[in-house]
């Protein structure tokens, strides 16, 4: 793959970021020069003992250098992670952005007809990156910083014994090579054995299920051929995989003896004859052979993690041939919002087969202001999640016109059949749904997906947490990476509130508060709702009388169409779909 096709260099420098940078080339820098200088201060060691006054500045010297090593193992560590989570949250957000802004990314009217569906998005991002993370928690990295002080090494070496060197260069180079082409081979050994316990596996139970393909055999008792032969393949493969497990291993675990043995063999070509000379190079290759073992299973995670980037890669490259929106300033945030109206004409599912008819949304109207609370109500199938849709422009409604008002500007507006006006209003809408999506990302990215200063979120920060005391009671930090299977839905929905409320989008569509909260969570989220709505229109679609009591209008659907509008109380005198509706959610 053309790494200057794909534009490597936009993906993994992140801008703003030098100080860290400077710090990890630091790093490598000091780990390189402390590598050189390792086998002079060995050597001038084992010297220093014949001499009792020049012994003590060389342990000091040798003291410092192990010092030296720490702390620039610990900067390297230290920065590379701190680079790789700020490089995933950079990638993840730009891939996003670059999806947000494909008409790919909205919906097309024909239900759906996406090339990467939102669903699928997240999974490539989070999927394809996961890798990356794998080579942080499994110390992958380390073996950058290793390798400069070993390389480093090695070529000091050569200046204290040029013969010796050369042939400890070329055999550590060798024995990496194998023990590449090893893990490769192991590789391929190990899916094998996974294809024949499979076939094994199915024998068996074909075997177990109703006696498939059985025979009397002489010695009197009953087999299967094909169970026979996938037994006999499953031993063959399995023997195969622990010979080379126990060979591979067992040459692993050799190298200091191998590589010791290769020096007797070079010692009547390289004069040696001073005993300093022969403890450093011990001490060498001591030094070398456990980053020499691990590099094997160390450069398969790096593969995993550059397959995963070159697949991060072809999707922003596939998206960049897709129609899509500049990003200019038309995709900014409408500041002076000051009005909504939608009138969708009329909306058709299609049928789902002769024996049902297709599901029509016919003359919904909506007009609200910034700062309004809106309710959406509806027995099952009255069509209230459908127009949430259209709203959100996840369904592209054709006989539909959705107007803008502004305060500051002329008026906007935005026809279901235009999708590039409708791409333009998808960026001043924000939903919150029961399955909102949270990454496993510190809970500040999941807020913010990158967006503003550190002092914009800080002020944001601590104002909702004097708000809603559930978030301190809750513990999390902000950099604190959060585990999306560890949160319940409520706290996926929390967040995606939170989420909504920082980026201060005009209009905020809530699909419903999560049923069976705890009080806290659920009052946490009823005050998040009332933060959102200062700076938003903010419609829910209700489930539960609680929600939208206090709403200043209230739609009522059934069968697709609008049965009423008015307030609560307005609702419960006047609209017997509403009364319905009220009597069944408490009867549940």
């Amino acid at each position: 793959m053309n790494i200057l096709k794909n534009k490597w260099f936009d993906y993994i420098y992140i801008p703003n970021s030098k100080l860290l940078i400077f710090f990890i080339i630091l790093a490598l820098v000091s780990a390189s020069v402390l590598g050189y200088y390792t086998p002079i201060i060995v050597s001038e060691l084992y010297d220093g003992f014949d001499d009792g006054d020049s012994i003590m500045p060389i342990l000091y010297a040798l003291g410092g250098l192990y010092i030296g090593e720490y702390l620039a193992s610990v900067v390297y560590q230290l920065g590379i992670s701190r680079y790789v989570q700020k490089l995933l949250q950079h990638i993840r957000s730009k891939s996003y952005k670059k999806w947000i802004l494909t008409y790919d990314s909205i919906g097309k009217g024909k239900f759906g007809s996406h090339n990467y569906p939102m669903g699928e998005v997240i999974a490539r991002i989070l999927n394809d990156t996961e890798a990356v993370i794998e080579m942080v928690s499994s110390g992958s990295f380390k073996i950058f910083i290793d390798f400069a002080f070993i390389i480093s090494s090695l070529i000091s070496f050569v200046r204290l014994n040029t013969v010796s060197g050369v042939a400890l260069i070329i055999a550590e180079v060798l024995v990496c090579l194998a023990l590449i082409i090893g893990s490769k081979q192991m590789g391929k050994v190990y899916m094998a054995v996974r294809k024949s316990t499979g076939h094994l596996n199915r024998s068996v139970a074909n075997l177990s299920a109703g006696l498939r393909h059985t025979f009397h055999t002489p010695n009197e008792s009953f087999a299967s051929t094909k169970s026979k032969a996938a037994f006999e393949d499953f031993l063959k493969k399995q023997l195969t995989a622990n010979i080379w497990d126990a060979s591979y291993f067992a040459i692993a675990e050799s190298l200091f003896p191998i590589l010791l043995a290769l020096l007797v063999i070079v010692f009547p070509y390289s004069n040696i004859v001073e005993m300093a000379i022969i403890a450093a190079i011990i001490d060498l290759i001591q030094r070398s052979i456990t980053p020499i073992k691990e590099i094997a299973s160390k450069i398969s995670g790096i593969q995993r993690a550059k397959t995963g980037m070159d697949r991060i890669l072809e999707f922003n490259e596939d998206l960049d041939t897709l129609p899509h929106s500049e990003d200019g300033d038309d995709l900014e945030t409408i500041k002076d919002f000051k009005a909504l109206s939608i009138n969708v004409e009329s909306f058709t599912y299609p049928s789902k087969g002769e024996e049902t008819s297709a599901f029509e949304l016919k003359d919904v109207k909506l007009t609200a202001k910034s700062g309004e609370l809106v309710g959406i109500v509806g027995m099952s199938g009255s069509g209230k999640s459908t127009f949430l849709k259209i709203l959100s422009t996840d369904i592209l409604a054709s006989n539909s016109l959705i107007k803008i008002e502004r305060s500051k500007h002329s008026n906007i507006e935005f026809r279901g059949d235009n999708v590039e006006g409708m791409s333009t209003y998808k960026r001043q809408v924000s939903i919150v749904s029961q399955d909102s999506h949270v990454f496993s990302e510190t809970l500040k990215f999941n807020i913010t997906f990158g967006i503003g200063s550190e002092e914009e979120f800080e002020k944001f920060w601590n104002d909702v947490v004097s708000r809603i005391p559930y978030l301190e009671k809750w513990g999390v930090d902000p950099e604190e990476i959060v585990r999306p299977n560890d949160l319940s839905m409520g706290q996926k929905q929390l967040i995606s509130a939170l989420r909504s409320c920082y980026l201060k989008k005009p209009i905020v569509l809530f699909d419903e508060i999560s049923s069976g909260l705890d009080s806290e969570l659920e009052e946490a989220l009823r005050k998040l709702v009332l933060l959102i709505q200062k700076n938003s229109l903010t419609v829910i679609v209700a489930h539960r009388v609680e929600t939208i009591v206090n709403a200043g209008q209230i739609l009522v659907m059934k069968d697709g169409k609008l049965d009423g509008v008015g307030t609560h109380s307005e609702l419960l005198n006047e609209n017997a779909t509403y009364q319905e509706f009220i009597s069944q959610v408490r009867m549940s």
